[in-house]
């Protein structure tokens, strides 16, 4: 018999950015600008696997796009 062990709990955070949302890259990255002015970052969101779009030549996977403009919601 296999036994389901829960979800782990994410660690806490290192950091606590106030940050302002510039833009998605896809479903589960975003690109932020911490509110102290410093430089951009690009973050990949802890849990989420969500489609991934189109980029370069790789073609974009089912509901991709979808994913994205949730995530910019």
């Amino acid at each position: 018999m296999n036994i389901i062990k829960p979800a782990t709990v994410c660690p806490k955070p290192a950091y606590i950015y106030a940050a302002q949302f510039i833009r998605s890259k896809d479903g589960d990255t975003v690109v932020i600008q911490p509110s102290d002015g410093a430089v951009f970052m690009t973050c990949r969101l802890y849990g989420i696997d969500a489609p991934e779009t189109a980029h370069g030549s790789k073609p974009a996977q089912p509901f991709g796009e979808n994913a994205s403009k949730e995530l910019k919601g």
